[in-house]
């Protein structure tokens, strides 16, 4: 409501004559391509003087007189487009002072005797403390403080003696006697024989039933499977998986899926050797459920292995 009752100082008119006359001096300034910081004072008077001329009107006289907000508008733009081409021509790599015309006005501020080339030995003389004056608001000093006694105080310092160095006792090395050096096992004793001699007996064993069969693939359960001991049939699991690694035996499987096992010859052997087959080991999985079942679907009373044992 304020700016609905506010009553102008001036008429419509004379703020329009003003508003051109700013206008023109906005104007003036852009065509020059004025970009200096005289070209910013002069916005900034042309801005501050529009400013005042908005003020001094109204809300009713600014709908009543578009043309002046118009007026007001283009002030505005102007001179904004001025500051851009201000800021624009700031190079901001420009030095804010030049360093020859600094030391020169240090040089003359502590020059107390020029050097005069027509003497020996003359040189120019400066008296550092001029500069203390304006040095001094601008390098802050950190606070200070001495003791009324000095740093220790007007008593004798008591002094401590040094201590006595001890001397270090180097403890004898007692006489152990000539050295031994530990025993070189060449042979274990073991109660059940090494892996080596087990495959090597379950090759012969394998062999041996293969021949008696007439060269039929002998049963791979009924060849491994001890019907009374499981762990014992888990072993034989390994064992023959070794024959299988070294290439001295196969295993094929039926028709229906049931395995057995065939020695290869000497001859096979040989050939496998040349070729550089690769053969991998396998072990079956095997649990105690499984291996009852197997026991009794091949009614497994002795398996060949004990067999050719006992013979």
């Amino acid at each position: 409501m304020s700016q609905l009752k506010k009553q102008s100082t001036k008429t419509t008119e004379q703020r329009k004559l003003e508003y051109r006359d700013l206008l023109d001096r906005a104007e003036t300034l852009q065509e020059n391509e004025d970009n200096d910081f005289e070209a910013s004072v002069a916005v900034d008077e042309i801005l501050m003087k529009a400013n005042e001329l908005f003020k001094d009107s109204n809300v009713k006289d600014r709908i009543r007189n578009t043309y002046e907000v118009l007026l007001d508008a283009r002030v505005i733009a102007t001179s904004s487009d001025i500051l851009l081409n201000v800021t624009e021509g700031i190079d901001c790599t420009v030095e804010a002072y030049d360093l020859d015309q600094f030391a020169r006005r240090i040089r003359s501020k502590i020059l107390l005797r020029e050097s005069d080339d027509r003497e020996e030995n003359s040189e120019e003389e400066y008296n550092w403390s001029n500069l203390f004056p304006v040095v001094r608001k601008t390098v802050k000093y950190p606070p200070t403080f001495s003791c009324f006694y000095g740093p220790l105080g007007n008593s004798a310092v008591e002094t401590t003696p040094p201590k006595e160095r001890k001397v270090r006792v180097v403890n004898k090395k007692l006489d152990q006697g000539p050295r031994k050096e530990p025993e070189k096992i060449t042979k274990v004793d073991t109660e059940e024989g090494s892996v080596d001699d087990i495959v090597k007996y379950v090759i012969h064993a394998l062999n041996k039933e293969y021949e008696e069969s007439g060269g039929e693939p002998v049963d791979y359960f009924k060849f491994v499977i001890d019907p009374t001991d499981f762990s014992t049939t888990v072993e034989n699991m390994f064992h023959a998986s070794f024959l299988v690694r070294d290439g001295r035996a196969k295993i094929i499987s039926d028709d229906h899926g049931n395995l057995s096992l065939i020695p290869t010859s000497s001859a096979e052997i040989k050939k496998t050797k040349k070729e550089a087959v690769n053969y991998k080991q396998n072990i079956l999985s095997l649990d105690v459920k499984t291996w009852k079942e197997a026991v009794k679907k091949y009614n497994i009373k002795e398996n060949y292995l004990q067999k050719w044992k006992r013979k």
